[in-house]
């Protein structure tokens, strides 16, 4: 096959890539490995960018990843990740994740004569957080976006916060939408009964709501798939919280090639977030037949049943749904959201949309 482009992709600089673990868990940063997989099928060169602890690369059939040690916010790193870039010579540059590097990934674009593309995978972008950006951080990420020559986001919600972000000029902003990480079924299949959370520890995400829920439904069965990012006493306390509960499974992580069979095996599946973008959990329920419910702090809020969306607000909306409704209304549901994702999300769909601007 003919190499057409040559296209780098960064990855989370909070995230240190080893030999043994070479992309994380969280579905922001598997949308990047996706989307290079996906690139890589079509015949461009692509290489994933990661910081780590020593410098490497290894060759997969679609894509490469590099590993770049040091912080990249420090000159020293900043040179180090330039030789790289130079030996590699992208025509295309690819970012995503809110941070003040993304000034530093434009002037290297720039220098190097490569368009800069940025890539949303979550909300956090539109607006100043706390403990996230702020000051002369937040700034930066906004003189960095303005460095782009194309802004692509999963919805609309996002396109009118950066819209308003970058006024009054606007580099090309687009809907792509989510890429699915996993295959649609056919049809859904009636095997599971556990109600279940998927996700990686974040404070925001508050995965100790479950524990909440299952104690006032000792009749139900939960399951919490919780990466702790090898934190292990984090993942000590998480047991401890659970002792005596015998409707509660906890597993700390699982490989994603697992995940089918673990939603498979749910009714539904658990969001519990006090704020996020499009969650790639939802998509990756639905691609299994999976109802979700979910808090309405996130873009799932203007969805309903009849996309596969229970919306609950609070932990005693959980608790009244998840007693009230049947387990066929659940599968009914889920059988919703997979409609609605195999009608709406589309990897290459996306894919097209992304190659315009190449």
């Amino acid at each position: 096959m003919t190499i057409k482009t040559r296209i780098v992709i960064f990855g989370n600089s909070s995230f240190k890539v080893t030999e043994d673990c070479l992309l994380p868990y969280g579905g922001a940063e598997s949308q990047l490995e996706k989307l290079a997989r996906e690139l890589g099928k079509a015949g461009y060169r692509v290489t994933i960018i990661f910081p780590g602890e020593i410098k490497f690369v290894k060759e997969y059939p679609q894509y490469a990843v590099c590993s770049v040690p040091g912080n990249w916010s420090e000159l020293k790193a900043i040179f180090s990740l330039l030789k790289d870039l130079r030996r590699i010579k992208p025509q295309i540059i690819i970012s995503r994740a809110a941070t003040p590097l993304i000034f530093i990934y434009g002037l290297l674009g720039l220098f190097l004569r490569s368009q800069y593309l940025y890539f949303s995978a979550h909300d956090w972008e539109l607006s100043p957080r706390e403990n996230r950006l702020t000051g002369w951080r937040w700034k930066l990420f906004r003189l960095g976006l303005r460095l782009c020559s194309a802004v692509f986001v999963q919805n609309e919600t996002q396109k009118e916060g950066f819209s308003k972000l970058l006024a009054p000029r606007n580099p090309h902003i687009e809907v792509i939408e989510n890429l699915p990480l996993l295959e649609a079924m056919d049809s859904p299949v009636k095997d599971g009964d556990y109600f279940t959370w998927v996700g990686t520890y974040r404070k925001h995400k508050r995965p100790e709501w479950v524990i909440e829920i299952a104690k006032q439904l000792p009749a139900k069965k939960f399951r919490i798939i919780l990466h702790c990012w090898n934190d292990k006493d984090m993942e000590a306390q998480f047991r401890q919280k659970l002792q005596g509960m015998e409707n509660i499974e906890f597993i700390p992580g699982v490989p994603r090639g697992m995940l089918p069979k673990i939603y498979r095996q749910s009714l539904a599946v658990l969001i519990t977030s006090e704020g996020e973008g499009f969650p790639n959990v939802a998509i990756e329920a639905w691609t299994q037949g999976r109802a979700v419910i979910s808090t309405p702090s996130n873009v799932l809020n203007r969805l309903s049943e009849a996309e596969g969306v229970i919306l609950a607000d609070g932990v005693d909306d959980f608790v009244r749904i998840i007693r009230v409704k049947s387990e066929d209304e659940f599968y009914g549901i889920g059988s919703q959201g997979l409609h609605y994702m195999t009608a709406n999300y589309s990897a290459e769909r996306i894919l097209e949309k992304i190659q315009r601007r190449f």
